[in-house]
């Protein structure tokens, strides 16, 4: 019995290149959010943009392709995430993870749904990650965190902890904010012109 040959191009013959291919594509999207997370740190990068598009990374991914983005390289994301943006550690690893395995478990519902809905739903998970995060933040820091950023956002002050971990801030306060002790804002001994 004759059989017609597929369409479309023939499948590679089995060797390196093809398994260095697979692992490539496999590898892209943690790879590219890792690499999105490292950029947003650098200096001249905006550091709160490396979580948001690392959400929109683990969701995607998670609803539409499970398997390029399995459970350990969530984790390792949301370790790098902590280590980069000085979170407590196991926060960003929470947030992700719960995340990752709340869209796993929906993505059946989800991935139905039109481009719209989808976004809606993604919204609500950034909502809950951002309340969650407050929430992580205040109670391991010990101290309530003001909404528009951390702990000591306006300088640390003495017998208070830093937002860094909720260690004290070993630096007198005139350094804390760049000047000498003693120093004023216009650079003149005491205060006075």
């Amino acid at each position: 019995m004759w059989r017609r040959p597929p369409l479309g191009q023939p499948d590679p013959a089995p060797g390196l290149l093809r398994r260095l291919d697979a692992v490539a594509r496999a590898a892209i999207p943690v790879a590219g959010a890792a690499l999105v997370l490292i950029l947003a740190a650098t200096p001249v990068g905006l550091p709160t943009l490396g979580p948001g598009l690392v959400l929109g990374c683990v969701f995607f991914w998670t609803v539409f392709r499970p398997s390029a983005m399995p459970a350990l390289a969530v984790f390792g994301l949301g370790f790098l995430q902590d280590l980069l943006n000085f979170a407590p550690l196991g926060q960003g690893i929470l947030t992700l993870l719960l995340v990752h395995g709340t869209a796993f478990r929906l993505r059946r519902f989800i991935a139905r749904r039109s481009f719209a809905t989808v976004w809606l739903i993604f919204c609500a998970f950034a909502l809950a990650v951002a309340g969650l995060s407050y929430l992580l933040q205040t109670v391991l820091s010990w101290q309530i965190t003001p909404p528009h950023g951390r702990p000591g956002a306006g300088g640390p002050r003495r017998g208070r902890l830093s937002g860094c971990g909720g260690h004290p801030d070993p630096r007198p306060r005139g350094h804390a904010a760049g000047r000498e002790p003693g120093m004023s804002s216009d650079r003149h001994p005491g205060g006075h012109p």
